[in-house]
């Protein structure tokens, strides 16, 4: 081969060249529902509090009548994320799991290690 030649004039068979290797993900429906809540639910919270931020006497009832509106969407998306995830007591396992303690700093992903404290 000489220099500045492509290395390889035909793909390779096997191997990855024919092989999708990206796979679509195994999100069903309920994770677009959660989505679009959740997008619904900040976007309204949002626009309510800067409305009653700039001009209270002007978007003060709207915005007081936004927020009951929003907490609602809040309550639909996470029936729907908890709805997704199959068991309602996955969730109140993940809830129970967290570790609100310090984390170590060597693995990310493990809440106490031995060798930090």
């Amino acid at each position: 081969m000489r220099i500045g030649a492509p290395a390889l004039a035909t793909p390779l068979r096997g191997g990855y060249a024919e092989r999708t290797i990206t796979h679509a993900p195994a999100w069903g429906g309920l994770v677009a529902w959660d989505l679009l809540f959740n997008g619904i639910t900040t976007g309204l919270f949002l626009v309510a509090a800067i409305c009653e931020l700039a001009a209270p006497d002007v978007f003060g009832r709207a915005a007081r009548a936004a927020y009951p509106v929003a907490l609602v969407f809040l309550l639909v998306d996470l029936a729907s994320l908890v709805l997704d995830l199959g068991d309602p007591l996955r969730f109140h396992h993940m809830l129970r799991v967290v570790s609100w303690g310090r984390r170590c700093r060597s693995a990310p992903g493990v809440s106490r290690c031995t060798r930090c404290r």
